[in-house]
């Protein structure tokens, strides 16, 4: 079935049942130990749940963490919350990839586990976009026109090669495939350091403050 016709579909048909993820990260460099404040949020017609964590901004280690649940459907699902104090200490990076789970399935909360791998896929993001505007050239910046003279569909291609260039980046996508590399943007961002080079000058930063 062709997507318009799909859509049309849809139009006039009821919805039953709708759920959604919201992430937001606050960044407090400020800090003595320079912290994120990462909040998720899950809403659908059962739940309604925002989770907390603070970490380490290098490191990713929790700070504290803590949830909130508003709309629930059973009385005995907050009750969970607090097996989630086990997680402070531990970096929230490998806890997403770790393979078995740290807090006892009977003892965690499913949609809990999946607002932490949210929270830790969107604060990668951020952090990124966060080092970026620290260290990224000015002139380069997409989102800086008031800085430099290069149309901002120029700096748009010069930060792909800039994104692609990274280890944990390259090949990731479509848009970030080496079939996509041009070789006279390539050098453009040769000597600018990478994203991953970027997240370990902070680490070595916060080892030693």
């Amino acid at each position: 079935m062709p997507l318009s016709e799909l859509k049309t579909r849809l139009k006039n048909t009821v919805r039953s049942f709708e759920r959604k993820y919201e992430t937001h990260v606050f960044f407090y460099p400020e800090d003595k130990i320079p912290s994120s404040i990462i909040q998720v949020t899950m809403t659908d017609h059962y739940h309604f749940m925002i989770l907390y964590i603070q970490i380490e901004m290098a490191t990713t280690k929790i700070i504290d963490i803590d949830a909130e649940e508003t709309r629930v459907p059973y009385e005995s699902c907050p009750n969970a919350i607090n097996s989630y104090t086990k997680l402070i200490g531990m970096q929230l990076s490998k806890l997403v990839r770790a393979k078995e789970s740290i807090i006892e399935k009977r003892l965690s909360c499913l949609h809990l586990n999946e607002l932490l791998e949210e929270g830790f896929r969107s604060y990668t993001a951020a952090y990124g976009f966060y080092l970026k505007d620290q260290y990224y050239p000015l002139e380069y910046h997409e989102d800086k026109m008031f800085y430099g003279d290069l149309s901002r569909e120029k700096r748009r291609h010069i930060t792909q090669h800039w994104w692609m260039k990274d280890r944990r980046v390259k090949n990731s996508c479509y848009s970030f495939s080496e079939e996509r590399k041009q070789t006279e943007l390539a050098e453009i961002v040769e000597t600018i350091p990478s994203f991953t080079d970027m997240v370990l000058k902070e680490l070595k930063k916060s080892s030693n403050p």
